[in-house]
């Protein structure tokens, strides 16, 4: 049951990521075909920026996603040396991956060139957000405290 239950959260989280990951790309070809898509997602780029998207606020958000990829780092090399925990460790180097990719994404150009800049912003605050609660459900759920024997 536990295995099972374990399979579930980590096939739901995937399915939720793999969306966050494609929504802003459709939305983005969206912009280019439907006139009325594009005069939205354009309303919405720009009370974004100017909101919870400006410099002060991202560089803060971008401070948290970087100290979430420091916790994902230290738990990472908590569990690397055991043999077992192959998704647990894959799921941590996800979350490391997403983290440290933050101030990347939303500072780069191409990015913030794209109608749709701050859906992958927000795209991958959510994927991080999610990675973590995955994270930690495997952590206090799922993996057994380690005995110095079976070290």
């Amino acid at each position: 049951m536990k295995k099972i239950m374990r399979n579930l959260i980590i096939g739901i989280g995937a399915i939720l990521k793999i969306a966050l990951l494609l929504l802003p790309w459709i939305i983005n070809d969206l912009c280019s075909k439907k006139a009325g898509v594009m005069h939205h997602v354009y309303y919405k780029k720009v009370q974004y920026f100017n909101g919870i998207y400006r410099d002060e606020l991202l560089n803060i958000q971008i401070i948290v996603a970087v100290i979430i990829g420091a916790i994902f780092i230290n738990e990472l090399r908590k569990v690397f040396r055991y043999k077992k925990y192959f998704i647990y460790k894959f799921e941590l180097i996800l979350g490391i991956i997403a983290s440290l990719s933050m101030p990347i994404i939303s500072k780069s150009e191409y990015i913030i060139n794209k109608m749709a800049a701050p859906y992958f912003i927000m795209a991958l605050e959510i994927f991080i957000i999610i990675q973590f609660i995955i994270c930690m459900i495997l952590k206090f759920k799922f993996i057994k405290p380690i005995k110095k024997s079976e070290r």
